[in-house]
């Protein structure tokens, strides 16, 4: 993995054998200014969980023994245009989540937050699963990884803190949800692939919102 630019540009072989090497691909993630990071230069992009989401269902297609590399079309947040991703065998899937994994330890960075750090763990749990083969178990730590993305999204929205915003006041209210995951949010790591996305990149709740 190289890093063209700290959380947002990152260039990754794709599956291939030794012609991976010269066969590079690359992910732009959406740059936007907001009030707690002022950039210079922004553009429009993909988002961490829809990496995520192309991980789970490329480790679904590992259960049923599946190995050819997959193709996917990841839409761009506020366009109508999407970004290739190729996800091949094991050692490019941790590939992939390496990129996720750094990419959410810039964004704690710029507003750190209790679900960010969860989601990181759950990835590297991910990856050591993928590694003993485990993939059960994988598709299971991935899914709990986009679940706090869209756990931290749904909390902000309730406590009306956006990214306009440059505090997240992430410690001074008591956490049951770690004990119990979904005690105050109202989907599971499950539902989360079933639900509507919105304009935002992230799930909604009703049938309001979608793009």
């Amino acid at each position: 993995m190289k890093v063209i630019d700290e959380g947002h540009i990152y260039r990754i072989s794709k599956p291939g054998g030794w012609l991976s090497l010269l066969n590079k691909q690359t992910l732009t993630f959406v740059k936007r200014s907001g009030g707690a990071v002022t950039y210079k230069k922004e553009w429009s992009g993909i988002q961490t969980q829809a990496v995520m989401r192309a991980i789970i269902d490329r480790l679904g297609d590992y259960l049923i023994d599946y190995f050819s590399p997959r193709h996917y079309n990841l839409w761009q947040l506020g366009t109508e245009e999407t970004q290739s991703l190729v996800i091949g065998n094991c050692r490019h899937m941790i590939k992939v989540i390496d990129v996720c994994i750094d990419r959410s330890n810039y964004l704690d960075t710029i507003i750190a937050c209790t679900e960010t750090e969860d989601s990181c763990h759950w990835m590297k749990w991910t990856k050591i699963s993928i590694l003993g083969e485990d993939f059960e178990s994988a598709l299971y730590e991935m899914r709990m990884a986009l679940w706090c993305y869209e756990a931290r999204a749904y909390r902000r929205k309730q406590e009306h803190v956006n990214r306009k915003q440059p505090t997240h006041d992430d410690s001074a209210k008591s956490r049951p949800w770690r004990e119990n995951p979904c005690d105050d949010v109202p989907f599971n790591e499950q539902e989360i692939e079933l639900r509507s996305i919105g304009h935002d990149g992230h799930i909604v709740l009703d049938n309001q919102n979608k793009r």
